[in-house]
């Protein structure tokens, strides 16, 4: 395999994919690279098409905060999917009955009742 190759991704972006013996002589640099700034991953293989990432653990951490906050999100659409699906019409309750006027600013001041 050559040293490294050209890759076009799904959106036709380009990324370069180098072959695996390379990654790990050069992943020295790329913590240098990290430390001054330099987020830019390197994309290695054994086969050519992207299989492996490093990335810089700032990275790492924010991509693993947006999967939690997606699948979290994920998870509220399923369950206000299978509730909205499994309600009866006598469930609903009208918009102005929790106190919540679509036509003004902000969010309702009081949404809950104190009876």
């Amino acid at each position: 395999m050559a040293p490294q190759r050209e890759h076009e991704l799904p959106n036709g972006d380009r990324v370069i994919v180098i072959d695996t013996q390379s990654a790990s002589r050069h992943l020295g640099k790329m913590l240098e690279r990290f430390r001054h700034g330099d987020n830019e991953p390197l994309i290695f293989s054994d086969t050519g098409e992207p299989e492996g990432v490093v990335i810089s653990f700032d990275d790492w951490l924010e991509f693993r905060d947006l999967r939690d906050e997606a699948a979290a999100d994920e998870r509220i659409r399923n369950v206000t999917s299978e509730r909205l699906r499994d309600a009866k019409p006598e469930d609903w309750i009208p918009l102005e009955d929790l106190g919540w006027n679509l036509d003004a600013e902000g969010p309702p001041e009081n949404t809950g009742s104190h009876g």
